[in-house]
Parts: structure tokens; sequence; C-alpha cells
């Protein structure tokens, strides 16, 4: 062999495969969180929890041609791979982008950089927790597979053991994630999960904590299987397709669904005139429609269902439940209150002469003198006028004077604010798509919808929540919309 040939030298295949690991299934993650953070707009910020000797997730993350506003912090409790890590990062000029955070094994937390910095945040987390709890654990994991394994163990002790494991490893972030000084700091916290027994155990307990919103997705190259899990305080929600993986073995775990179907009798056409009335009628809520897949980007509108030719969409938006039983019932009671206080008030009662008239059956107000009653004049009027107002506060239900109640268009969560110190948010953003279900073919199987099978003539409405913190709002919502909508197909 010619002497200046590099390969005279027998290569390493143990420290190849420890600082150069196969990056498709790391990749497959990667692309995973870009999916579910796919709204931001901006820079991104994250934070990859044990980063190893290669500092694999980070590099190939900003690697990325569509990354190059990412930016991580890496931390690592192992001195010798913080050594090996600073080289990669070195090397691949990555400096700028990716720091690197020691912690020490006795910190008693993991999520440390959130104390380091309590100014800012992070958009998400990233891990490949320990696997095992003891070395005995992994002794037994080798003994019980049938074929040996057809790649090379590299990872350094503490990559690979963790008291507990990683189930417990992982719900030791979910524990940390729960403080108010961090919950509200990121949006996304996420962690690659080797076990399917601890996808169990991570979703009992977010179930166990009234976490509804997380997500779970499945890697699955040649014959390795990994799971992924991310769950979230704020109150964007994931389409079902990045949330809700098709998988018969994660079917216990998966969380509730994002999106809902209405078949509807009616074409495309009628819906859009009919839900456009309907929605008219609701106070509080602004809405538009478009045609095809909507205005703006899918990360500003959702996500286009996979299955539907959409024939148009919308994007709807409301600041506050008017449309519940509950709260019509409130919004009479108000109503009947302002009324009572018009008829004693000869101001209002001026400005407000087409309810004082429909309320002519009311009873007058009662002096507030125990020993006088009936009619009283102008002036105790005016007294009894701002008694009223103090004892018995209504809103206003001018929407001109109100504006916040009932705003004739969506003001953008950022800009809308109530207080110098408390944002405007909406309580429910969905997307609507109206369409007719694509044809199937024998290995896609038609959609199911109960019981029922629905052929490719199906028109379909279908509903994806966007953004809310109440399941119950956006459920309560569509009921009601599809309530209406179904007395225009009788």
């Amino acid at each position: 062999m010619h002497l200046r040939n590099p390969y005279r030298t027998p290569l390493d295949f143990q420290a190849l495969a420890e600082f150069y690991p196969l990056l498709t299934p790391l990749l497959n993650y990667i692309l995973w969180i870009q999916d579910i953070i796919s709204s931001v707009e901006g820079k991104i910020r994250g934070l990859d929890i044990g980063t190893g000797a290669s500092a694999i997730y980070p590099l190939l993350a900003c690697s990325l041609p569509d990354n190059l506003h990412w930016s991580f912090v890496a931390t690592e409790i192992d001195p010798l791979s913080i050594e090996y890590a600073t080289r990669n990062i070195n090397t691949n000029g990555l400096t700028s982008r990716i720091t690197l955070f020691p912690v020490s094994a006795d910190s008693g937390s993991i999520l440390v950089p959130f104390f380091a910095d309590l100014e800012s945040g992070f958009d998400f987390t990233i891990c490949n927790p320990p696997f095992y709890g003891s070395a005995e654990e992994i002794k037994r994991s080798a003994e019980n597979k049938e074929l040996p394994p057809n790649a090379v163990c590299t990872g350094a002790e503490n990559e690979m053991i963790t008291h507990g494991g990683e189930a417990e490893f992982v719900l030791r972030i979910l524990r940390e994630s729960l403080r108010d000084d961090i919950k509200n700091r990121c949006r996304w916290f996420t962690s690659m999960l080797g076990k399917l027994s601890s996808v169990e155990v991570v979703v009992s307990e977010l179930r166990n904590l009234k976490i509804d919103n997380y997500a779970l997705t499945q890697f699955v190259q040649g014959t390795t299987r990994r799971w992924a899990i991310a769950w979230s305080f704020g109150d964007e929600r994931l389409p079902d397709k990045y949330a809700r993986p098709i998988s018969t073995s994660l079917v216990p775990f998966i969380p509730l669904p994002t999106t809902l179907r209405q078949r509807v009798t009616l074409d495309t056409n009628q819906i859009k005139i009919f839900l456009s009335q309907i929605l008219s009628s609701i106070n509080g809520l602004s809405f538009a429609f478009s045609d095809g897949n909507g205005s703006g980007s899918e990360s500003e509108t959702g996500t286009q269902p996979d299955d539907v030719h959409v024939q148009w969409s919308g994007t709807i938006t409301a600041f506050e439940n008017t449309w519940s039983r509950a709260a019509r019932r409130r919004s009479k009671k108000r109503v009947h209150a302002q009324l009572e206080v018009n008829e004693d008030c000869p101001e209002d009662k001026n400005r407000n002469t087409e309810q004082v008239a429909a309320s002519k059956k009311k009873r007058p107000v009662q002096s507030m003198d125990p020993e006088h009653s009936g009619h009283v004049s102008q002036e105790q009027g005016h007294v009894r006028c701002d008694i009223l107002r103090e004892a018995h506060p209504v809103p206003i239900l001018d929407k001109d004077l109100n504006p916040k109640l009932y705003p004739s268009t969506a003001p953008s969560p950022s800009t809308s604010i109530v207080s110098k110190k408390e944002e405007l948010r909406p309580i429910l953003v969905c997307r609507i798509d109206a369409g007719i279900l694509e044809p199937t073919t024998d290995s896609q199987p038609r959609y199911k919808i109960g019981k029922e099978l629905r052929g490719p003539e199906s028109t379909f409405l279908v509903a994806q929540w966007m953004r809310g913190a109440d399941r119950a709002v956006f459920e309560g919502f569509w009921s009601h919309v599809c309530r209406k909508l179904k007395s225009f197909e009788e």
C-alpha cells in the first residue's frame, strides 16, 4: 500500500460510530421538531439536554438549510464529552449558534439553563435520555435478544445509564417543567424514548397532571423503533398528523384529536353561504373564508386535510364564548340588568330608547329609601342611577363602546393589549375546510366515521383546533355550528 494512502492505518470503526453516529433516525427527530414549531416566526432557540461527545442534534439541526435561524444551548455533565463536543462545534464553524453549557451531576436539576438566564426562554427542548437504569439491565436486555446486535454500542456510561432508566429521566424533566418560572418559557418540551413501556409511563403521568396538550410520534428505521413525546403549557394545538401517529401499539396513549369532521348533504357553495349566516349571528367572533388552501401559510392557517379535496377554507377567531346555552343565559341576564338600570336612569334611557321600549313590561325600580316607593323625580333618578351603577355593575352592551366584546375583525394576539401586563388572547382559533373526500384505493381505506364507511362522493366539513386552552370550548363551538347547519339540511 502506498505510503501516503490514509487507509494504511486501519479504521477504528468503534471511534467512528461514537463520533459519527447513524444520522437517519436522529434526523427524523429533528424534522418532527420542525413540524411542531412551524408556526414560530423569526429566530428559533432550542435546548439540547445531554448533548454527548458528538453534539449531534445541534450540529445536525443547524446544518439543515431551512434552519439557518436556529441556535442551541447544549448541556453535558461528562468532561471528556464536553471536550470532544467543543472540538466538533468548532470544526463545523458553529460556535456562534451552539453554546455548550457544562452542568454538574449534583446540581439537582436537569433544566439548569432556565435558571441561568431568567429573562429568556426556549422554543423547544430536545433529549435522547439514557435508556437503562443499571448495568445489569443492559446485560439482561442483550441476553433477551434473539439475534446479536448489528452495530457497536459506543455510548459513555452516563449516556446509557441513569437511575430509574429513561422513563424516570423524562419524568424528572416533566416535573421540573411544571415550575411557574419554567413552564411558560418554553413552547414544547420534547424527548426521545427507546421503549414503548416508557411511553405508557410518561403519558400516564401527563394525564394524571391534567396536561392534555401533548403529542406522540413514532420513528421506524429498519428494525429499530423509537418514539418521541412532546408537551406544552401553551394554547397552540398541533394537527393530528403531528400528534397522533397511525400505530396500533400507540392507540391507548395518543391524545384526543384536534380535527373533527362532519358529513354534510349540502354542496360546498351552500355550506359556505349557510355557515356565513351562522357565524355572523355569533357575537364576539370573526371569520374569513378563501378558496383552496386558505390565506397565508399553513403555519398561520393550520394544515389542510390529506384525504379531502378542499374547495374553500376559513379561519375563525373567538375572544369570548357567546354561543353556549350558559353564555346566552348570562347575556340575557346582563341585558335585563341593563334595562332595569336604564328605566331608572334618565340619561341612559335617552341613549337606549329601543331597549327601554322593549322592556315596558318590566317592573319599575323601587326607591332606595324604604319609606318611599313608586315613581321618583328626575333629580332623585340621577342620584339613584349612580348608586345602582356601583351596586350592580354590568358590561356595556354597545359594541361601539366596548369593542373588546364584539371585535369586527380579529385583532392579532401579539398586538391586542388589554393592559400593560396582559394580552388579549383569543379563547379559540380554528380552521374549517369544506370539500369532497378524495377517491380511495384498495391500499388506502376510506375514512371511517362512527360505524359507517363514507365513499368519495361525501362532502365534509372539517374543523381543526389551532389555538385554545379549553377543549370544551372547541367541541362546544363545533357542536353548535353543526347543529345549526343541520337545520339548513332539513
